[in-house]
Parts: C-alpha cells; structure tokens; sequence
C-alpha cells in the first residue's frame, strides 16, 4: 500500500500516471527518503530494493506503475533504450535509421528525423547569414 502522500499524485489507468511534478525530461519528481524519482520511490515501496535500474516497458517515464518496470542491469538498459529510440524519443526502426561510419572504422546509427532537422536549422541559419542586396 502506498503512502497517502504518494498515492494523492497517482492517476490509476494502464499507466500509473505521476501528476505531481515532472522534470524535463518526462520523469516525475518527488522527494521520498533521499530518493527523487517517483518511479523508484513507488517500485521501492511495492517491490522492494532495486538492484539495478529501471526500465519502462511502457516507454512511458511519466508511468510509476510497479508492473511496467522492469530492474535490470546498467547494460541491458542502455542495450535497450540503444535499440529504440534516439536522444530526441524518436523511432530508430526502418527507414527512420541509418549507419555512419567513421574514418576510424567506429560505426554510429543516426536518427534519420534529427539529422534532417539538423540540416534544415543549419541551412535557415546560413541563409539568415548570407544577406544579398
């Protein structure tokens, strides 16, 4: 059972929905004997210690529910979120992911999305620069 303090800021659906404060990047925020991830504060409480991190299979970070998280090892994790989405959240699946390779051989996958967008904001600052009379 969940502290009232906690549950108060719960919305039950499928996700358990964190509707206090939520940091920048999506994940909710709560300050919980040390802790300030409201994902570990509730898979803590319900589950017990976390040995490793924690994973969304939900790929929700908003999402606290205790049964979308997974504990799993620092290099399964990043394994994990390498294989699916880019910095940006996008999709790295099909057409949306490409291979660069490096002259040191070194191979990188590019979000084909970002380095589009890349492309456009480089191109609209150069063309701000270029003033023709």
């Amino acid at each position: 059972m969940l502290p009232d303090r906690i549950e108060n800021k719960i919305k039950r659906e499928d996700c358990w929905l964190w509707s206090g404060c939520l940091r920048p990047d999506g994940y909710g925020a709560v300050w919980w004997d040390g802790k300030k991830l409201a994902h570990r504060v509730v898979y803590e409480i319900v589950k017990g210690p976390i040995e490793g991190q924690l994973h969304h299979e939900c790929e929700n970070p908003a999402c606290v529910n205790p049964q979308h998280l997974r504990d799993v090892t620092a290099q399964t994790h990043r394994h994990r979120h390498m294989e699916s989405t880019c910095p940006s959240g996008h999709r790295l699946v099909g057409d949306n992911v490409r291979i660069r390779v490096h002259r040191d051989g070194r191979r990188q996958r590019v979000c084909v999305t970002c380095n589009r967008d890349a492309g456009l904001r480089f191109r609209a600052r150069r063309k701000e620069k270029i003033q023709c009379p």
